[in-house]
Parts: C-alpha cells; sequence; structure tokens
C-alpha cells in the first residue's frame, strides 16, 4: 500500500545541518547535492514513530503490532534480534516560493528586559508552501492492524498536530494536509496484491512515469472503532493537546523589527517605506507583515515566569516553554495579518542630554504598521498523568487573562510606545483529552488523568475531545474540567498566594 500526501506547510522549516562554521549564519538549514533545501525521511519518520507509540494503546494496537510496523532495534546484549519495519518514509519532495532567509533573535535578560550581552545569534529559515510525503507499507492484508496506526497519522496531519524540523516551539515547521476545492484532503493511496499474477502486474505497471494514477480508496476509508488497551509501564504516554486560535488587536503602532528584503523593483509605498526606514517591520515570503512566533512566544513566557516568581512555583514556566536541554509542553506559530496592512513612518531623534537639545547627527525613522490585526496559533500538548504538566497549561490560561484583560506588549520598541496589544482573545479552540476509561452508568464527568490498577499498571484510557466558538479564559478554564484542581496542586498554603509586607 503506497500513500501519498500533500502538505501544506502554514509557517516557515528550520532542519538543521550540524554546520557550526558557516559564514552565512550560525545555524544553516539542510540541502541536497544540489543545493535545495531538504526534509530528509529520518525527520519525517521520527515524528510519525512518536506519534504511534503514544497513540497505540488508546486504539488498541498491541505493542508488537507497533514494532513490525517501525520495526525493532534492542541493542546489543538483549537477546532479541533486530526487525526491519514494515513502513518506509520517503523524503519530503518540497516546493518553495521563495528562496531562505537569514531570522535575527536575541535572548532577553529576564533580570532586566532587554537584550542579554553577547547573545545575539541567527538562523537560516526555509519558506516551503507544500510537500509531498509517500509513505509505503507492505503487509500481509487490508486488515492489518498496522493499518489503524496509520490512519490516525493521516488524522493528525489533517488537524495539524504534527510539525518536522527544529524550533517548533516557535512555530517552525508546521504543516497539515493540503485540501481540495471541495474541502477534502488531499491524501490519496493504492494498494496491490502481489501474491496473484494480475497483482504483480498492477503492482509493476504502477511504478511507470505514465501511470502515476491511484487506485480506489482502501481500507484507510473505513472507520473501526478503537477498543483502548492498558499502556505498559514502559510505553510512553499519549498527548492530551490543546489548540487556541487567537486574535491579536493591536492599538497604535507595532513593529518586530528585521532585516529589508524588499525586492528592489517593487514599486509600492510600503516597499518604499521599508528601503528608507533606519527600521522596518517583519515580513514573510509574500511581502505581507508576520508577526513571528519567537516574539510573542517570548512575551508569553515573560509574564508566565512573573507569576512564577510572584507565587514561588519553581521551574512551571521551564516546563512550559522548555529550555535548552528539555523540550516544552507550546509551540507558538507565526501570526499573520487579517486586514489590509496600513503602514506609518516615524521619525525620532536622540536628544544630546548636556544642551536639551537635538543631538548632532542622531535622527532616524521607524517604518511601523498602524494599529495591525494578526491571527496565530497556540498549539499544547501535555502528559495527563503529570500534574506540573497540567499546572503549566492552567499557567498559560492565567497569562492569556491577562492579556484578555489588560492587553499584552509585543514586538520591539515596547518603551517607545509601540506594540500594545489591546486585546487579545480566543478565536476558537480545539481539545482532545486522554481520560480514563469508565463504566460508569450515570455519565458522570471523568477528570483527566488516568489513573492505577490494583497491581500497580496503568489503567485503560481513551480520547475525548471537544471545540467551541469565539470564548473567554474562564469559560475555557471550566470547558477543560481540571484547570482550577491541577493550579491549587501547585500552589503554596492550600491554593493560597502568600502575601509579603
Amino acid at each position: 500500500m503506497e500513500l501519498r500526501c500533500e502538505l501544506e506547510f502554514t509557517g516557515p522549516l528550520h532542519v538543521g545541518s550540524g554546520q557550526a562554521l558557516s559564514l552565512a549564519t550560525d545555524a544553516p538549514v539542510l540541502r541536497d547535492a544540489d543545493g535545495k533545501v531538504w526534509l530528509p525521511a529520518s525527520s519525517v519518520r521520527g515524528v510519525l514513530a512518536d506519534w504511534c507509540q503514544r497513540e497505540a494503546p488508546l486504539l488498541g494496537v498491541d505493542r508488537d503490532h507497533v514494532r513490525r510496523l517501525l520495526g525493532d532495534t534492542p541493542g546489543r546484549g538483549a537477546g532479541t534480534d533486530d526487525r526491519q519495519g514494515r513502513l518506509t518514509v520517503l523524503d519530503v519532495a518540497l516546493k518553495s516560493a521563495a528562496p531562505s532567509r537569514i531570522r535575527d533573535h536575541v535572548r532577553i535578560d529576564r533580570k532586566w528586559g532587554a537584550a542579554a550581552k553577547g547573545a545575539k545569534f541567527d538562523q537560516e529559515v526555509a519558506h516551503p508552501v507544500t510537500g509531498t510525503l509517500r509513505l509505503i507499507y507492505e503487509g500481509d492484508r487490508p486488515t492489518d492492524p498496522e493499518l489503524i496506526l496509520l490512519r490516525s497519522v493521516a488524522d493528525a496531519m489533517r488537524r495539524g498536530l504534527l510539525a518536522f524540523g527544529g524550533k517548533t516551539g516557535w512555530g517552525l515547521g508546521a504543516a497539515r494536509l493540503a485540501t481540495r476545492t471541495d474541502g477534502t484532503a488531499c491524501i490519496c493511496w493504492s494498494q496491490t496484491d502481489r501474491r496473484t499474477l494480475d497483482g504483480l502486474s498492477t503492482y509493476l505497471k504502477s511504478k511507470l512515469a505514465s501511470n502515476s494514477g491511484t487506485a480506489a480508496p482502501t481500507a484507510l476509508d473505513e472507520e473501526r472503532p478503537a477498543s483502548p488497551r492498558r499502556r505498559e509501564k514502559d510505553e510512553p504516554v499519549a498527548w492530551s493537546w490543546l489548540r487556541l486560535d487567537l486574535r491579536i488587536d493591536f492599538d497604535g503602532p507595532m513593529i518586530v523589527a528585521a532585516l529589508d528584503t524588499t525586492d528592489p523593483g517593487d514599486p509600492s509605498k510600503s516597499a518604499h517605506m521599508r528601503r528608507e526606514a533606519d527600521a522596518a517591520w517583519h515580513v514573510g515570503p509574500d511581502g505581507k507583515a508576520v508577526l513571528a512566533g519567537s516574539a510573542l512566544r517570548g512575551v508569553l513566557r515573560a509574564d508566565a515566569e512573573r507569576i512564577v516568581k510572584t507565587l514561588d512555583l519553581g521551574d512551571l514556566a521551564d516546563t512550559l516553554f522548555g529550555t535548552e536541554r528539555r523540550r516544552g509542553l507550546i509551540q507558538v506559530h507565526e501570526g499573520r495579518t487579517t486586514d489590509d496592512e496600513k503602514s506609518v513612518l516615524l521619525n525620532h531623534v536622540s536628544i544630546d542630554r548636556v544642551t536639551g537639545f537635538a543631538a548632532d547627527g542622531r535622527l532616524f525613522n521607524v517604518a511601523a504598521l498602524a494599529s495591525p490585526r494578526f491571527r496565530s496559533t497556540l498549539h499544547l500538548r501535555w502528559n495527563h498523568e503529570d500534574c506540573r504538566h497540567r499546572a503549566a497549561v492552567a499557567l498559560l490560561l492565567f497569562v492569556l487573562r491577562d492579556g484578555e484583560q489588560r492587553g499584552m506588549w509585543i514586538g520591539s520598541r515596547t518603551t517607545r510606545g509601540y506594540g500594545y496589544a489591546k486585546t487579545v482573545r480566543i478565536q476558537a479552540a480545539e481539545w482532545s483529552l486522554v481520560v480514563a476509561c469508565t463504566n460508569d452508568s450515570d455519565g458522570a464527568p471523568v477528570t483527566p488523568g488516568c489513573g492505577e490498577e490494583r497491581d500497580g499498571s496503568p489503567g485503560a484510557c481513551h480520547r475525548q475531545g471537544g471545540e467551541c466558538k469565539e470564548t473567554t479564559v474562564p469559560c475555557l478554564g471550566k470547558r477543560l474540567g481540571f484547570v482550577e484542581e491541577a493550579w491549587k496542586s501547585v500552589m503554596p498554603c492550600g491554593g493560597q498566594a502568600q502575601r509579603t509586607e
């Protein structure tokens, strides 16, 4: 069986080459022999393998079938031979609309709230628009349990839950299945039975360039009810996840400063303004304004650390956003403008502190956006059995509640009045919680988090999904159910903050 998926990238992509001595950037992207940006199969396979291993208990797929799909390498001295998997993942053929670019970044000193000394770095990012992902499965029959895992992978890509490459927490590598004009996902598959002469002939003909068509849909279209099984102790835990679509309305000028990449031949007014200004807003390959995921992520992290430090909650912010050695729970996708962009050119001058007048030769200007509106997406995934993870989700909701009530300052030059986001609103929310299986005939709600059986082994779990349109943070917290309990579990003094004089 061969699956062909057309992926649509919703953000830049960075697959690092590991080259430490590049003269162009601190972190160049991986390229093939022809110099084209490359998304290798190993990067994709790792993401798919992690998803399948975590979802297998919820889907009722035995662990041996997971090994049969992905292969098994127990290592020396394990007493078990290596096994080749039945799934083959091919390199992703990328289609880019613009060449790669160098993005500048700087680490913020949390003590002063300004750029840390010597902490400036940059990285190269690619801008793929689409990519073709091919998966080849060689099994026994159309009813193989491994196909349940492949259907789960296809559904995860349809929902945009998987990201590829590095710096996914910054929104890089975000992708989802492309859709056709009728709204269906761009995924097709063909199946051939090579045990018969006719089937073998059909298979060989399908490999010819002139016969690239696909056969009729096969077993992947069939919905099979999942029968969850108990997770073994050494199996990874399935992720609960939450996706929030945000609308960020700015009041006044806003800028995320970036290098000018304007086409010299572009005659538009905004392009001319960007070329003339000393600092201009950040744009994507299509020339439209972009709110970088790293910029929004830094603001959210600063507010989260302020709450954590005030209430003495330890490393809860690091649990949410990650560290240099540990991946965080949140992915902040890049923001895109929803309205026509309006720009403004603002002039500034440095003051001579001795004379009190404008300093000689210190005039500069800034090309900023005038009260823009951005749409962005936050994606969280957490271990439902970890109390600290659930408390980290509650922490993010507290940060968003503050943004909902008093706004946020996002971008560059915020001390000069730039970047005031007057409102940060949740336009839509979708979640999938992993909860313990229950036989309660009264239909009572189940608290997320799977308990243990009497023998100490994890119990069986299943997914419980939900979604809503525009809502407030408190209403969303009530819909999720576990937020208040998880927050109280990490608060000192039984959930009451200590007051210090």
